[in-house]
């Protein structure tokens, strides 16, 4: 499904086309991204740091499962003072 997405990415110019409408319509709405906060439920945070960006999602034990409630992203400028 994704495909025709990744494939974007390994050009430098390329041209959107249906097929490349239909794969995104597809991923997007294929699953609940975020879920509402519940009142009751455990919950988690992870992180992943890298030397671009801190990416943090919170997730909420619902129905036996780990879900999506928040996901944070800032990319990350520091420079280093000599």
């Amino acid at each position: 499904m994704a495909k025709p997405l990744n494939k974007l990415k390994e050009k430098k110019e390329w041209n959107w086309t249906d097929k490349h409408q239909k794969a995104f319509k597809e991923k997007i709405t294929s699953q609940l991204v975020l879920f509402l906060l519940r009142k009751e439920g455990k919950f988690r945070v992870e992180t992943s740091v890298s030397k671009h960006a801190i990416e943090e999602v919170l997730f909420q034990e619902q129905e036996e499962k780990w879900k999506p409630i928040v996901f944070f992203k800032n990319n990350a400028t520091c420079r280093k003072k000599l």
